[in-house]
């Protein structure tokens, strides 16, 4: 064996979706600017970006992230995408705030700050006893594009389409046609112009389950904080959002949601150069 890198990280679980952040700088950017960082982090073919995205990663339900110096914000985050994926998770905002406050990495204040490619998010956390119990989303200021049935959140959209026909109901047991109909959606043109199709299912008053479909046919297991703020306004009232995998998200009242990190893992990555598996792997 002959390792030539290695890479810390530490795993962080909001809402069912892990995300893994890198410990400490591993490229060097062209530039401070946090847009020409993600643009680097997506477009270069050089081996340490190409690496980062597939065996450190592990599987493609896990999602990557950079933190790296801001001038204008307490950090800037920078997000490793999947192949065919979004790059940007609103979620990875409080996931962030959980792994350096947790680790001590930057102290513990009421609000913070955090620049990315989308611009300034402003969250604030209750700390107590060591922990982040919540990170806080002000979503007064949040404004929702409609078109049809397309809409636009956070620069981000989403197409609703109410539970189809071809499926007998939202739940794990029908999973695997569930499945297959995402497939369908992938190979025709129903992500023209959309990042997520979300197909939904009211239960009793206030509840909806969903399931939220990604570019490349991946379900997630997070029911989203957009999504949810997205069904409220819609439905005028404060739904609680339900996926297959029984996580929930409901929002705290018309003005904010709350969610909650919790750390699980710590990690050592070694590179071998003599890996026949140069750029590593990734599983589906």
């Amino acid at each position: 064996m002959n390792i030539a890198k290695s890479f810390e990280t530490t795993d962080v679980h909001v809402l069912g979706e892990l995300f893994r952040f890198f410990h400490d700088p591993l490229i060097r950017f062209s530039s401070t600017d946090v847009k020409v960082k993600q643009d680097e982090l997506i477009n270069s073919k050089k081996h340490d970006y190409v690496l980062l995205s597939f065996e450190p990663r592990g599987h493609r339900g896990v999602n990557s992230c950079l933190i790296e110096r801001s001038d204008v914000a307490d950090y800037q985050l920078l997000f490793i995408p999947n192949k065919d994926a979004n790059v940007f998770k609103l979620e990875a905002l409080a996931a962030s705030i959980t792994y350096l406050v947790e680790l001590g990495r930057i102290k513990p204040k009421e609000k913070f700050s955090i620049e990315t490619y989308k611009g300034i998010f402003n969250l604030s956390i209750v700390y107590e006893n060591g922990k982040v119990n919540r990170v806080i989303y002000d979503v007064k200021s949040t404004v929702i594009a409609n078109e049809s049935n397309v809409h636009t959140i956070n620069g981000t959209t989403y197409k609703l389409i109410e539970k189809p026909k071809e499926v007998t109901a939202l739940n794990v047991e029908h999973l695997g046609g569930i499945t297959e109909l995402c497939m369908q959606y992938v190979a025709s043109d129903y992500f023209t112009g959309v990042d997520y199709i979300v197909l939904f299912e009211k239960e009793e008053e206030g509840d909806i389950k969903t399931i939220i479909i990604e570019k490349d046919g991946f379900i997630i297991r997070s029911p989203k904080i957009e999504v949810t703020i997205l069904l409220s306004r819609l439905l005028n009232e404060l739904v609680t959002n339900k996926t297959v995998y029984k996580s929930y998200l409901k929002m705290d009242d018309d003005q904010s949601v709350s969610v909650q990190g919790f750390i699980t893992s710590s990690s050592m990555f070694v590179y071998d150069n003599e890996d026949p598996l140069q750029n590593g792997f990734l599983l589906q």
